[in-house]
């Protein structure tokens, strides 16, 4: 949810796939009753080097959530994947950067859709596959998520008093419960003492403050509407006296020696 509301204030992103060619993939010794085995395994530091690298190629600042996995024996083919925002402009481009900064094997850049954001946001979940006592071979380096600060915060500052007042959001068209981050953000970390007090006296001040504004609002109403009946007023008795004074001409008109 955070990735989707971050997108909401980018022109554009890219979903990016890392995957290695087969003798530069990682691997990790390991004993299996009682044998050397040396098993396939994702190398985090490969794309802490990949995102770092990536920064150089950004002028304007660059946000992303990345993560690595397994394939689905959960012993095979580790890879990782990434959300970046802004997504660089020439697709010829932009296939050249990825492939020559990640330079480790295939490489693949497609749009960010919300498909792909929930697909990337499993890692949050530490994304398994089966049961780990079940697999004879586990390579020690579980799946893992990697991701810029802040993100989801421009969402926040828009729609603070929004999210404050409804305690809710919404993904997809669905209702959804604020995320620990949002909530974290919303309260600004004020001392007191559960996390809920906070909630409610960050709610409190929003409904204050919007009944300030509606009071201010009806006050600003009134006042137009005593003025415009004032100048009502005005216009009617300033249209009174011209008639009476119309009427005395025409009165005096029809009778000009001074006699009714």
């Amino acid at each position: 949810m955070r990735i989707a509301h971050e997108f909401m204030f980018h022109k554009s992103g890219m979903f990016i796939t890392l995957t290695y060619e087969p003798d530069k993939v990682p691997m990790e010794s390991a004993y299996i009753d009682d044998h050397l085995v040396h098993v396939p395994s994702l190398h985090k530091p490969d794309m802490q080097k990949f995102i770092k690298r990536l920064r150089h190629e950004y002028k304007e600042k660059m946000v992303y959530f990345a993560g690595g996995e397994y394939g689905q024996d959960r012993t095979t083919h580790p890879h990782y994947h990434a959300i970046v925002f802004p997504g660089l402009p020439d697709q010829k481009v932009r296939d050249v950067i990825i492939n020559e900064t990640w330079g480790q094997g295939m490489t693949h850049v497609g749009s960010v859709t919300p498909e792909s954001i929930q697909y990337v946001a499993g890692y949050i979940q530490k994304k398994w596959y089966g049961n780990p006592q079940e697999s004879p071979i586990y390579p020690s380096q579980e799946p893992f998520a990697l991701m810029s600060k802040g993100i989801g915060s421009q969402f926040i500052d828009k729609y603070k008093e929004s999210l404050l007042y409804s305690g809710k959001t919404s993904f997809q068209g669905v209702a959804r419960k604020l995320p620990r981050y949002y909530r974290s953000k919303l309260t600004g970390g004020e001392s007191i003492k559960t996390w809920t007090d906070a909630w409610e006296l960050e709610r409190k001040k929003v409904v204050a403050k919007k009944k300030q504004r509606l009071e201010r609002e009806y006050t600003q109403e009134q006042i137009k509407q005593i003025g415009r009946y004032r100048l009502d007023t005005q216009l009617t008795e300033n249209a009174l006296e011209q008639h009476n004074d119309n009427m005395v001409e025409w009165l005096h008109m029809q009778n000009p020696k001074g006699g009714l």
